[in-house]
């Protein structure tokens, strides 16, 4: 229990450093919101390609048949 206490209190002080912008926080959370944008958008980019080639070798096999 003492454990989740401290995580809230953790999470508590990143949010008010954040709104408050105490030591450059902003900065750091919005680097951070960058980073993980476009790890998102690789990962989307990848899934496309996935499902495109998916497509393309179930419409050689009906083909196929």
């Amino acid at each position: 229990m003492k454990k989740l206490w401290l995580v809230l209190l953790v999470i508590v002080f990143a949010v008010l450093a954040v709104m408050f912008d105490w030591f450059g926080s902003r900065d750091v959370a919005q680097s951070g919101v960058e980073a993980t944008q476009g790890a998102v958008d690789k990962i989307q980019e990848t899934g496309d390609a996935i499902s495109q080639t998916i497509q393309q070798l179930n419409e050689t096999k009906k083909e196929a048949n």
